[in-house]
């Protein structure tokens, strides 16, 4: 799951801009994934992956980074 965030994040700093569903479906990844990590107690393991993985979105549109922010610390603190 975080792959394919990781990969879509990738894709759009390499390419611009895409639409909100896009960017929507980054966030549902990402939620979904972090759901499943603090689910299974592997917040250790993960933790350092998702905070790279929300630092790569920082210049992203629709208030990208705000978003994974907010789902990092859901499950994260």
């Amino acid at each position: 799951m975080l792959y394919r965030v990781e990969m879509m994040i990738k894709f759009t700093l390499a390419y611009g801009d895409m639409e909100i569903s896009f960017y929507n479906s980054i966030a549902s990844g990402m939620d979904q994934a972090c759901k499943l990590i603090a689910k299974e107690k592997l917040e250790n393991y993960f933790k350092e992956y998702c905070i790279n993985l929300r630092n790569n979105t920082y210049e992203l549109g629709y208030g990208m980074f705000d978003e994974l922010n907010g789902i990092f610390v859901k499950y994260f603190n």
